[in-house]
């Protein structure tokens, strides 16, 4: 089996196996993120029943913890092979002009290939600060197991205010798009 063959294969079945909780988890992402303006264009606040619901589902899927929290890290770490593994694959690609942009069967296509390349870094950061919250045991090997918070809050944007969450948005409504894209290609390549 060539190097190829291997990438592509881990990249579709990670994101076949992951794709749908990647995309809820960025979905919920974007609504965590801009919860501040939301509340205040709806008079309620964030501090309200509904976003203390997105906030469960965002740290556990609205499961008990010790079963959401995990699976979501693995999710997570899963998605940070899925974005090396496609770097490995589309590399050498028309990443900065794509030929096809006009065919509105390669919009997908393009893309899936375009976010994901320009956008690597911050999802590779999303992603590992992501697994680093839902699983203790990557946190030890790293020597972070006291960091939790401040992880957490890196994984938020925290420290960069009212520009950390927008940039947290942007990057989560991206990554939505990616599980979406992936599928429609993986579907015309069956057919």
């Amino acid at each position: 089996m060539t190097a190829r063959r291997t990438f592509t294969l881990i990249h579709r079945w990670l994101g076949l196996t992951t794709g749908f909780v990647t995309l809820v988890l960025a979905l919920l992402g974007v609504l965590m993120a801009f919860a501040d303006y939301i509340g205040r264009l709806t008079g309620t606040g964030h501090h309200t029943p509904f976003f203390a619901f997105l906030k469960q589902g965002h740290v556990s899927l609205w499961l008990p913890a010790e079963i959401g929290k995990p699976l979501e890290g693995y999710c997570m770490l899963g998605f940070v092979l899925i974005c090396l593994s496609g770097l490995a694959l589309w590399w050498r690609s028309k990443i900065f002009c794509p030929r096809t942009w006009k065919n509105p069967k390669a919009l997908s296509y393009n893309l899936h290939i375009v976010i994901g390349f320009w956008l690597l870094v911050p999802l590779l950061y999303y992603s590992i600060t992501g697994a680093l919250c839902g699983l203790p045991w990557l946190r030890d090997c790293l020597g972070l197991s006291e960091s939790y918070r401040t992880i957490f809050a890196l994984h938020k944007g925290a420290f960069l205010g009212n520009g950390g969450k927008l940039i947290v948005g942007t990057v989560s409504l991206a990554l939505a798009v990616l599980p979406v894209t992936g599928l429609f290609i993986w579907k015309k390549k069956r057919r």
